[in-house]
């Protein structure tokens, strides 16, 4: 048997574990916490700082005595895969652990905290793990150079990685619940370990070996195979006891049905009403008591558009107003849903005569991204409703920006009518809610020649309505109570007058209340448009969170919202000089004898060029993943694919540099600097890049560009490993130590800020622009350091 075997099956399963435990915690975090980009860039940040913390920490204990890298490792794998199925029992338990009352949302000191207790901890479980494989790569392979063995490990977890985002887009997540997919990890993760452990028993005392394999066979059939045997009853127990926190309702066990599906999580509480929650969020309710209330909407998007016969629903609204919408005289009905699962639920659990409402021919049901669907539509529609949820993430805020506000006009009659849905107040105060309803109203208006609010009073939610002609939208009760008369409604519980009517719609759409919302929205102020490439309005519904989730830490983002894009590239500029004065002056005293080991004094230079390009790598994924949903629609379905393309870079820009150096040993240096130049000019044209291939080139082309897109980012990253490693040489598990505490010290600023606080402030350019600024200062000291060598050579 080939001796690197055992070893390459072990960090094959380490990667693929560390990305089955990263996707696990951002979905667990997400069904806690409602999630949004501020949950998602937290649990990464938090899982990245795990994993730098976990390396150095290695580097500290290695560098006071010899550690024995195989049992390292393997005592240490075992404890993750013990640990991940009491991580997730904390995680389902953290609203409860932290106090957070039902229905409200957490603070942002809690979500920190919670991300940095339970993610961050497992993180630095795999941080130590790197660096121990490599050290067991060296001690075992014929090649104990620690560039090879740095990127032979790396390649083999990439490959690991890759593997599970497949696996997990499209077998996992569609039809395990998320202790299965765990059960099953484990089973692969401590068969390696054992697999392993026999191959290569000639490296171990047979006591300690018998002791290794005993271990790991005890734990895998605690937490592998038993807990795959009753992983459904132990996900069910789980999801009972985080549910009452999440929704406050005593919840019995026949009244909650999960299901795991592609884009989330899904879950149906039973009772006197249906309540269906994704993500943690509840979406809609069924049935209605006040069906009343659903007809009215209907009423008014009726009456507001004279005579609409094709119309187009996108988001909720699915079972009550569609059924509503149904009573009038449409010829076609569209409605888009996103998961199908959704729609089968509601389906099972309805009434006989919502059934039957609902069979109605003119209804036409797509399992299709609302956007996406806008984007191709060839037809064309006299009313588009839009009952989508507030942009609390980036996702969501793809329904409130100029792009796709000109999607819609596209599809548009030229009498069309187009009603979004949106916190529309009267008494808005607070600069957040302000600057909130401005920036959806402003970009709106930029592309729609007659914009108008509509509060709420009757009516369960406001709505912005639009308009490219104006003459629909009518203040006119005499004149909307006609329209409706001429729809010749018949039924009980349904005005059958004008009178009637007139009264209702003018309870409906109080005359008074829209003024003032109107003039309040006109009055002198900045005007904030949101797109895709700048979601500002994400970024305002942040800030208006914060404040909602009434916690003193919310003036931390309110401060952040003053920054402007000089700021931040004065301050880098500013870091980097004193990072250059802080570099000359050691090396002022090493010139005088003051510092030993002069051979080492490039070394800082190194690990910033690899905490560069961890930065790089994990923001301009961030940016990748923003580009390609705002193209394609959600990202969820696809993003372990995204992933999986990532990793495959990873592991194909390392064997590239780790070949190219096995030619050429003595230009590792240049290699570095030729790799930070490539990065840097990878971030300048990137806005680019991700602009303009929808708009130009078929979907299945450009699709295949966003991908190609992913694989060179994670090249970039991988390419730093081996040349770092060359560089730096030494001790193998030192080396990789500070390589791997560089790379995702770096990975956990740009998720921290790329997402939550750049893209949303500096938009999608500017954010580049500062990670370019990140990789010129790279260049200029992988260049001085270049030069430097070539003086001490001569």
């Amino acid at each position: 048997m080939n001796k690197n075997l055992p070893l390459n099956a072990s960090f094959f399963a380490l990667g693929f574990y560390a990305l089955i435990v990263q996707v696990l915690d951002v979905r667990e975090f997400l069904a806690v916490f409602h999630g949004n980009e501020l949950t998602i860039g937290l649990i990464l940040s938090a899982w990245l700082f795990g994993i730098a913390l976990g390396a150095f920490l290695f580097y500290l204990l290695n560098k006071k005595s010899a550690l024995n890298p195989i049992i390292i490792f393997s005592l240490v794998f075992l404890l993750l895969c013990s640990l991940l199925p009491c991580q997730i029992a904390l995680i389902r338990n953290t609203r409860a652990i932290f106090a957070v009352p039902s229905g409200e949302y957490a603070p942002f000191s809690v979500i920190f905290c919670a991300c940095f207790l339970f993610a961050a901890p497992l993180g630095m479980l795999i941080g130590i793990l790197f660096p121990a494989a490599c050290r067991l790569h060296s001690a075992i392979s014929s090649q104990n150079s620690s560039s090879h063995s740095i990127s032979a490990v790396y390649i083999w977890e990439a490959v690991g990685s890759f593997v599970a985002g497949i696996f997990f887009t499209f077998v996992f997540a569609p039809f395990l619940n998320h202790f299965a997919v765990l059960a099953i990890s484990n089973i692969l993760a401590i068969s390696s370990i054992l697999f392993m452990l026999f191959a290569c028993r000639g490296i171990l005392k047979s006591t300690t070996a018998l002791l290794l394999k005993t271990v790991s066979f005890l734990v895998l059939l605690s937490c592998g195979i038993s807990l795959l045997a009753v992983s459904k009853s132990v996900d069910y127990y789980l999801l009972l006891r985080s549910w009452y926190s999440i929704s406050g309702h005593s919840i019995s066990e026949t009244g909650i049905h999960s299901q795991n599906t592609r884009y989330g999580s899904i879950v149906l509480e039973t009772g006197k009403q249906n309540n269906i929650y994704s993500n943690g969020s509840c979406i809609t309710s069924f049935p209605q008591e006040e069906e009343g209330a659903f007809y009215l909407q209907a009423m008014v998007f009726m009456t507001e558009t004279p005579s609409p016969k094709n119309v187009l629903l996108v988001g909720n609204g699915y079972p009550d107003l569609v059924l509503q919408m149904l009573k009038f005289p449409l010829e076609r009905l569209d409605y888009v849903q996103l998961e199908p699962e959704f729609i089968r639920i509601i389906n099972d659990n309805l009434p006989g005569e919502y059934k039957s409402g609902l069979s109605d021919p003119r209804l036409h049901i797509h399992y299709a991204d609302g956007r996406y669907f806008v984007k191709r539509s060839r037809d064309r529609y006299d009313l588009i409703i839009l009952e989508v949820p507030e942009p609390r993430t980036a996702a969501l805020n793809r329904f409130f920006t100029t792009d796709f506000f000109n999607e819609l006009k596209q599809i548009l009659s030229e009498s069309g009518t187009v009603f979004l849905s949106a916190p529309v107040s009267i008494n808005a105060k607070s600069d957040e809610l302000i600057n909130y309803q401005a920036s959806i109203y402003d970009s709106l208006t930029a592309v729609f020649e007659y914009t108008a609010p509509l509060p709420p009073n009757l009516l369960p939610q406001g709505y912005f309505m639009a308009e490219s002609q104006p003459g629909n939208f009518s203040l006119d009760m005499e004149q909307l109570s006609q329209r409706y008369c001429k729809l010749k409604i018949d039924g009980p519980l349904v005005p059958q007058d004008a009178e009637t009517a007139k009264q209702v719609l003018s309870q409906a759409i109080p005359v008074e209340m829209f003024a003032q919302c109107r003039m309040n929205l006109n009055k002198p102020r900045l005007v904030f448009i949101n797109s895709d490439s700048a979601p500002i309005a994400y970024f305002f519904n942040l800030l208006r969170w914060d404040r909602i989730s009434g916690r003193p830490q919310g003036s931390i983002f309110q401060r952040l919202a003053g920054f402007r894009l000089w700021h931040v590239m004065v301050i880098l500029w500013v870091a980097f000089f004193a990072m250059v004065f802080i570099k000359a002056e050691f090396r002022g005293r090493e010139k005088s004898g003051d510092i030993p080991q002069p051979e080492k004094r490039n070394s800082g230079i190194v690990l910033y060029a690899v905490f560069a390009a961890g930065i790089t790598g994990m923001a301009g994924e961030i940016v990748m993943i923003f580009s390609f949903q705002n193209a394609f629609g959600s990202i969820y379905g696809m993003l372990g694919l995204v992933i999986a393309m990532f990793m495959v870079g990873l592991a194909l820009g390392a064997r590239i540099v780790k070949a190219i150096m096995l030619r050429d040993k003595e230009k590792t240096i240049s290699i570095l600097l030729k790799i930070e130049f490539a990065a840097a000019v990878f971030c300048l044209i990137l806005p680019i890049l991700v602009r303009y291939p929808h708009r130009l080139l078929p979907d299945t082309v450009a699709q295949g560009i966003y991908l190609l897109l992913a694989v060179l980012g994670g090249a970039l990253t991988g390419a730093m490993y081996p040349a770092a490693g060359a560089v730096l040489a030494g001790d193998t598990g030192a080396t990789a130590s500070l390589i791997d505490a560089a790379d995702h010290t770096g990975a956990f600023l740009g998720a921290l800020f790329a997402g939550v606080l750049f893209i949303p402030l500096f938009g999608i350019s500017g954010t580049c622009l500062i990670l370019a600024q990140m990789n010129l200062f790279g260049i200029i000291l992988l260049f001085f350091a270049a030069e430097t060598r070539k003086e001490t050579a001569g």
